[in-house]
């Protein structure tokens, strides 16, 4: 799976950035999302796969923001992010055109 560059959410395109620096500190923070100044960010010092899976928690933060939802239950984004990144690295075709 490739983190994008910027990713558009309900009409929003967020900067995606691979940084150490948050905007909440550094203490337990992987990863974040800020709704004002539209950046998802990801810490680059990660196992195998939890940049990945951080960047999808944060993406799906960013659609319940969109949804109306404000406040975001951490252990279901969690559960959903891990869920939704087994199903992408479990098939990694599905989201390629058929260009056939």
């Amino acid at each position: 799976m490739k983190i994008p560059k910027t990713v558009k959410i309900g009409g929003k395109v967020y900067d995606v950035e691979i940084t150490d620096k948050f905007d909440l500190g550094n203490a337990n923070v992987s990863a974040e999302i800020s709704y004002v100044n539209l950046a998802i960010r990801v810490s680059p010092n990660q196992a195998s796969g939890k940049m990945e899976a951080d960047f999808i928690h944060e993406l799906i933060h960013g659609i319940y923001d969109f949804l109306g939802y404000r406040d975001h239950d951490e252990k279901r984004v969690d559960e959903l992010a891990q869920a939704l990144y087994m199903v992408i690295m479990d098939n990694p075709d599905i989201f390629e055109d058929d260009e056939s």
